[in-house]
């Protein structure tokens, strides 16, 4: 005679657990709803809320399958990194202009501010020293050149105290007290100044003793730049003074 065994709840609990879940993978789940609602015997104290019969198992087994499917989508594909690049050329092409623009302008600024102040240590430096301090324009910092305003290369300042000829030298014994150099192909200068001396007075004279006045125009070569902002006009009186303006660019630049 063939003895039977009655099994414990918790067995038939496990087993039930098994199969509602693979019911809900198949589409079954209300079945074990159905079932568990029917028996007694499945019904725990305290169901576990991650077992067959939690309110949405469905919904949460598709949230864990959708984070495990975007876990695995990582990085850019050839295709979306091309258009990328694609993108980045086209605007860095349509900005191109505009980055010229302020550099240009930028550089033009930051030229007109080093030679307004280089003019007036010039004349401070002469009164404070009681004698000739000369600026005169030059491409290696040692000496100065003879072309009447060119300018664009650079200048010194220099103790002038051995004033000959009509040209300004830096001679033996002399100290220069500032140099600048590196000014840009996009800078050119124009005017009738060669160089420009102060006397111990402040005044600006020339090498042989008379008064010195005239002009000289820093401009940009990018012909892009607002008008107004293409051109420094500087004018030296009698007196010594300097006065920048911002001219026109035809009366400035040509």
């Amino acid at each position: 005679m063939r003895q039977t065994t009655a099994m414990k709840p918790e067995a038939t609990l496990n087993q039930f657990q098994r199969r509602c879940a693979r019911g809900y993978k198949m589409g079954r789940g209300r079945a074990c709803e159905t079932e568990r609602e029917t028996d007694r015997s499945l019904q725990p104290k305290r169901w576990p809320s991650a077992v067959c019969g939690a309110p949405h198992p469905p919904t949460q087994w598709t949230a864990l399958a959708g984070l495990a499917r975007h876990a695995t989508t990582r990085g850019f594909t050839l295709p979306e990194l091309l258009v990328t690049i694609a993108i980045l050329g086209i605007l860095l092409a349509l900005a191109a202009p505009s980055l010229r623009e302020i550099l240009a302008t930028s550089e033009l600024r930051s030229l007109s501010i080093e030679l307004t102040s280089t003019l007036e240590q010039a004349r401070s430096e002469a009164i404070k020293r009681g004698g000739r301090v000369t600026v005169c324009p030059s491409a290696n910092g040692t000496s100065c050149l003879t072309n009447v305003g060119d300018w664009r290369s650079g200048w010194i300042v220099f103790t002038d105290d051995t004033r000959t000829g009509t040209t300004a030298s830096l001679d033996t014994g002399e100290t220069v007290l500032r140099r600048f150099q590196g000014a840009s192909s996009n800078i050119v200068t124009t005017g009738n100044l060669p160089y420009i001396s102060f006397a111990s007075d402040g005044t600006s004279r020339q090498l042989n003793g008379g008064f010195l006045a005239g002009t000289l125009r820093l401009c940009t070569t990018v012909p892009s730049i607002r008008d107004d902002e293409r051109a420094r006009l500087y004018t030296l009186n009698a007196m010594g003074r300097i006065t920048v303006t911002k001219p026109s660019v035809s009366a400035a630049c040509n």
